[in-house]
Parts: structure tokens; C-alpha cells; sequence
């Protein structure tokens, strides 16, 4: 089993190649450059549901028994001001998604890594080490958005529809989700649960993927009344780790498009589609209180959030 979770782990990356390959990230870059103005075009109109992939009732399975393991190698945060925060944050914004029915679960791992990713089913998850690197709710609720798009999207649910042609997964997948329904499914899968996260299928994803999550994520973002210049800053303090501390970068956002192209992309998206209005939230008493408790439980150094760059905008409203 062992070796074949390590046999997965090279599976992911030969689905995704433009994540290792520097020919590939470069073609990838051209394409953008050389194409629509607009990048997110493509994604524009397009719908989303389980049909060619699996049952939602299994796909939520799924999500579940993965959930199981992930609690025995993650330590998850039980403070319930932290948790109830995110949990109400991500439900908000599920809600105006384009899959607003399905159970949404919002965790926190304790983990000093900037990271965050979503499992089938609706399962998603930060750091602490996001939550202390963020410095407004809009920035944070374009995390969240982010998150929510590949479910919406079944980014997840795909990779691993994928992988079933690969032969050497087909154990893998028959005691995972192909016995779903059946007896003893969740011993089956929590035996390979393990080496399905390992191998980062339901969490890496291609940069075509990454960039529909952006896009699907910026519109959800803005529904929910948020300013979408959060997304940009966000990705303005992932540009200035990814140069001065990579290594607090997690091995899911270190996987997406450069951060360069992503402020490029949503600033387009924002200039085209998104009226900016001085109404839209960008901080709340609730996320400045979440920081607070984050520095009471030591996951926040010094009195107050350590700014990364500049103020683009005036004072939170």
C-alpha cells in the first residue's frame, strides 16, 4: 500500500504537468499572453454537476471517511471562537456559490504554513498559518471562495476520476470510492485514505483548474458583498513569500499559477465584470476579534498583524 500511495504521489504530478515542468509553465504563460485578454473567458456561462463523475451521496462518502483520516494526521483547531468563525464565514459565502445546497464543513489545521485546500464533498481547510498571514475578511473570504470553487467545481472528484485509467490505482480506487454503497466501506477506505491524501489528488490540481477556482471564487467573493481587491492582496503577500520565505508557502499554493499572473487575471476580471462600490466589505469587527484570539492562543506574533505591503485602499470599512 505504502508503495503504491508513492506510485500515486508521481501519478498527480503526471496529470498536472505544467506544476514541475518549466517548458510546460512557460507554454502555459503564452498561452495567456499570446489569447483573450481576459483569461477567465473560458470559464464564463459553463455549469457544474456530478453527471460522468459519481453521485453526490457518494461523493459526500467520500468526503467523510477522508475527513476521518485527515483527523488522525492533522491536528484540527477546537477553539470554538476560531472555529465557529471560519465555519460562518465559509457558510456565507457557500450559500451564493454555484453549488449552494450541499453541506458545507470549515476546519483549521494547526499548521504554520500559509495553506488551505478543500476535499470532496464539501470539506475544506486552512491553516493557522493563513489565518495569522491574512490581514482584512475579504482576504480571507477569497481563500474561502477560492476553496469552495473546486468543489463547486468537483476539481477534486475529477482528478480522481482520472486516475482510475492509471492500472497500477486500480486497487486503490476499487476499495475507495468504487465500493461506496457496499459493507465494511468505511474500513476500505480508511485503509487507503491515507495514501489518497498523500499523493494529493483531491488537492492538486492543473493551473487551468487553479484559475477557474480564482474565477469562480472572485464572483463568489463579490456576492457575498465582499471587495474583491482581497483577492489581489492576497495574492500580493503570496508573491512577496514565494520570494523572501518559500518555505512557509504550503504544497498546495506553491502548486498554483505564479501569483503575478493571478493579480493580472482578477484585476482584469475585476476592470471587466465587477463594479466597485464603497459599500463592499473589506474588514468586520468579527475577523479583527478572530485575529485577537489568534494572538491570545500564540499564533500571531507581536501586538498586531505584520503588514506585508502597503495599504492599496483607505481605511476598512
Amino acid at each position: 500500500m505504502l508503495l503504491l500511495g508513492g506510485l500515486a504521489v508521481g501519478l498527480v504530478s503526471g496529470l498536472s504537468p505544467a506544476h514541475g515542468d518549466p517548458m510546460a509553465r512557460a507554454a502555459d504563460s503564452a498561452q495567456i499572453a499570446s489569447g483573450r485578454r481576459n483569461p477567465y473567458d473560458k470559464f464564463r456561462g459553463a455549469s457544474y454537476s456530478n453527471e460522468g463523475l459519481y453521485p453526490e451521496r457518494d461523493e459526500i462518502r467520500l468526503g467523510q471517511e477522508l475527513h476521518k483520516q485527515l483527523q488522525r494526521e492533522q491536528k484540527i483547531v477546537r477553539d470554538p471562537r476560531l472555529a465557529s468563525y471560519v465555519q460562518q464565514l465559509g457558510e456565507q459565502l457557500a450559500r451564493l456559490s454555484k453549488r449552494p445546497d450541499l453541506d458545507y464543513h470549515f476546519f483549521i489545521i494547526e499548521d504554520p504554513t500559509v495553506n488551505a485546500f478543500a476535499l470532496p464533498g464539501g470539506y475544506i481547510y486552512v491553516h493557522t498559518g493563513l489565518l495569522a498571514t491574512v490581514e482584512s475578511e475579504s482576504e480571507l473570504a477569497s481563500v474561502l471562495g477560492h476553496e469552495i470553487a473546486h468543489v463547486v467545481a468537483r476539481h477534486g472528484l475529477k482528478n480522481f476520476k482520472r486516475a482510475q485509467k492509471y492500472q497500477f490505482l486500480v486497487g486503490l480506487i476499487n476499495l475507495g470510492i468504487g465500493t461506496i454503497g457496499g459493507e465494511g466501506t468505511a474500513a476500505r477506505i480508511g485503509q487507503t485514505a491515507s495514501q489518497l491524501l498523500a499523493a494529493g489528488i483531491f488537492t492538486r490540481h492543473s493551473r487551468d483548474a487553479e484559475r477557474e477556482a480564482d474565477f469562480l471564487g472572485v464572483h463568489n467573493m463579490y456576492a457575498a458583498g465582499y471587495d474583491p481587491r482581497g483577492m489581489l492582496s492576497l495574492f500580493e503577500k503570496l508573491e512577496q513569500i514565494s520570494r523572501r520565505s518559500p518555505d512557509l508557502l504550503g504544497a498546495v499554493f506553491r502548486t498554483h499559477p505564479p501569483a503575478s499572473e493571478r493579480i493580472r487575471n482578477t484585476q482584469a476580471e475585476i476592470t471587466d465584470h465587477l463594479a466597485l462600490d464603497p459599500r463592499l466589505v473589506r474588514d468586520t469587527p468579527a475577523f479583527r476579534a478572530m485575529k485577537q484570539r489568534l494572538r491570545e492562543l500564540g499564533w500571531v506574533e507581536g501586538p498586531a498583524p505584520i503588514s506585508l505591503r502597503r495599504q492599496r485602499w483607505g481605511s476598512p470599512h
